[in-house]
């Protein structure tokens, strides 16, 4: 039963990226039970979903992360023309 659960996880990770990233923090508070499950497949199953789940963890970081960049760059640039624009 477990193994029908972990992989309907994994798949709404791979399928539905936006809508699994929502519901994240209680994918990490329930992945690691199965990890530990005495039979393989489980397990073998449960670190597919968490390699799932860490990679649109990886893919927002970024995209959050270039944005902060992108934005604090900007800002700065703006600043400095402002401040040429007065300096004239």
């Amino acid at each position: 039963m477990i193994i029908f659960q972990v992989f309907i996880l994994r798949e709404l990770a791979l399928c539905t990226p936006t809508l699994f990233y929502q519901s994240i923090a209680r994918f990490f508070d329930s992945i690691f039970k199965p990890i530990r499950d005495p039979k393989s497949l489980v397990r073998v199953q449960a670190v597919a979903a968490l390699r799932a789940a860490l990679g649109i963890v990886a893919q927002r970081e970024n995209q959050e992360d270039s944005f902060y960049k992108v934005s604090m760059l900007l800002f700065f640039e703006i600043v400095s023309m402002m401040k040429n624009s007065t300096d004239s």
